[in-house]
């Protein structure tokens, strides 16, 4: 199965879409192909945990929440993409 490769503004939009209190309520097929998608565009090890735990676990409130274009400079960072 192929999987598209999105640009980084296309990246940002599915971010903010999962980001939304809205998306919960969507089918898990759906919501499931949206992580697919962001999986397969994601270059960070950290992967969803950098949308759901961007600051690991347990939740640090302390910390402010990142943007979704904080997130997808991360997922799209090749800074930690081990070469072989």
């Amino acid at each position: 199965m192929s999987v598209e490769k999105l640009s980084r503004e296309e990246m940002i939009t599915l971010v903010r879409k999962i980001m939304r209190a809205e998306w919960a309520k969507e089918t898990e097929a759906e919501r499931d192909a949206d992580l697919t998608l962001f999986l397969a565009n994601c270059l960070d090890p950290a992967g969803t945990d950098l949308i759901f735990w961007p600051h690991g676990f347990p939740h640090d409130p302390t910390k402010p929440e990142p943007t979704a274009e904080e997130i997808v400079d991360k997922a799209m960072s090749q800074s930690k993409v081990i070469r072989l």
